[in-house]
């Protein structure tokens, strides 16, 4: 599922209300236009629907996504401190080129 970009947090919350959703996967650098993991206009929105029931975000970040700019670790790791309560689930590498 891909965010809207009008109503990103609208859609977290028919994902995390209406749905027995088990995880929200996210692969940012894919969207167009692409952005990183800690882009708060497109994913805080959907972190704070999702951290509030314990709903899991996996964020896809490593040599699959079609730029290395996006393969920035520490993105996550500033999704993380902003989220703390948030389950996170990284995939695809987390490494830096």
């Amino acid at each position: 599922m891909a965010p809207r970009r009008d109503n990103p947090k609208g859609r977290a919350d028919l994902w995390t209300t209406r749905s027995r959703l088990v995880t929200v996967n996210l692969g940012l650098g894919f969207f167009l236009p692409a952005s990183h993991a800690d882009d708060s206009r497109q994913l805080f929105p959907i972190c704070k629907r999702c951290a509030a029931p314990g709903v899991p975000v996996a964020l896809v970040n490593g040599p699959t996504m079609p730029d290395p700019v996006f393969n920035d670790a520490d993105a996550v790791i500033r999704v993380a401190h902003v989220f703390p309560r948030l389950p996170i689930i990284g995939y695809h590498g987390f490494y830096r080129p």
